[in-house]
């Protein structure tokens, strides 16, 4: 059984997709602290970070 199936069946779908949502900000915000493009423009998020956040997505079955 995969783990979000496992939060979904303890808490319930939307609590745990509310969970993982958070989860996946909190990512989103490490990648974006790490980085700072040129001058302050451009993606503070790196291409390699990109890759990894688009995988947590996944794994965290928020795919939209």
């Amino acid at each position: 059984m995969l783990a979000r199936q496992i939060v979904d069946a303890a808490v319930g779908e939307e609590k745990a997709t509310s969970f993982a949502e958070a989860l996946y900000d909190m990512a989103e915000s490490v990648a974006e602290a790490s980085g700072g493009g040129f001058l302050g423009m451009g993606s503070k998020i790196g291409k390699e970070e990109k890759v990894m956040l688009s995988g947590i997505r996944k794994l965290l079955h928020l795919d939209s």
